[in-house]
């Protein structure tokens, strides 16, 4: 991906993630990490794309108040645990930045948990609580946040966001369904646009805006097409695009018509 700065200096944006699976029965775990990594006329570097070298060590040697920072670098873990064939719990934790002495900068840390339950092909329910840090994926380099196009990689509300989301489907038959979604959300003014240096040297206040997301839908399913209808004031498309949410959403009315082959 290539960036244009307010200077019409070109920069080019690489994203390299890479995990390690270990499955059994029951469970599963997951450890990885991923790699941001930015600069000007910036060409692919091959000694990032080695599988066993541990890229983060590379982010943790470069100062973020070096000019030349434009490394960003995310540890995640996940571990899934299945109580029977109908439910499932599940967890990821992801270390953005952990502050190991005293500077007065909030660690960005982020979390998830949850429980997905099956019933016999009726009805799932599915509930998870998310908590991502005031300044998670943000950094201080240019064009080195965990952003494509304006909206986040990772959560879809960005950075100091807490939320519990709760869906339920229910199975009228083979080709109808009922959808039901929740949401509270939790979220604060940082912006995933952000430059994470600014936003600490600024002292932003952590203001929070609360807001409550309904969603009512049906899906048919017909020969080669998905329709569904839903009633829903879910933002559509992701407000981070902007970096704030409405106080009051707006619900409405949307039809979306999919067909395939």
């Amino acid at each position: 991906e290539s960036l244009i700065d307010f200077d019409d200096n070109n920069y080019n944006r690489y994203f390299i993630g890479k995990r390690l699976v270990y499955k059994k029965k029951r469970f599963e775990f997951e450890f990885g990490e991923l790699f941001l990594y930015s600069g000007i006329n910036k060409g692919f570097d091959l000694r990032f794309s080695s599988p066993v070298m541990p890229l983060f060590i590379k982010d943790i040697n470069t100062s973020e108040y070096e000019v030349s920072d434009n490394y960003n670098s995310i540890i995640f873990s996940s571990f899934e645990y299945n109580l029977s064939n109908e439910l499932k719990f599940f967890n990821e934790i992801i270390v953005d930045d952990f502050q190991i002495d005293d500077t007065g900068r909030d660690d960005k840390l982020g979390l998830k948990f949850g429980l997905n339950f099956v019933k016999n092909n009726k009805f799932s329910f599915l509930y998870e609580y998310t908590n991502i840090g005031k300044s998670t994926y943000l950094h201080s380099g240019k064009f080195s946040s965990y952003h494509t196009y304006e909206r986040p990689i990772g959560y879809k509300y960005g950075p100091n966001a807490i939320s519990h989301d709760v869906f339920l489907k229910l199975n009228y038959n083979q080709h109808i369904f009922f959808n039901l979604g929740f949401t509270h959300l939790i979220k604060g003014n940082t912006n995933i646009m952000q430059n994470d240096y600014y936003w600490f040297k600024n002292e932003n206040e952590n203001n929070k805006n609360v807001a409550n997301f309904l969603h009512f839908g049906i899906t048919s399913l017909f020969r080669k097409y998905i329709l569904n209808i839903s009633y829903s004031n879910f933002p559509y498309v992701n407000q981070e695009l902007s970096g704030y949410l409405e106080r009051n959403p707006t619900a409405g009315l949307a039809i979306d018509l999919t067909y395939y082959k």
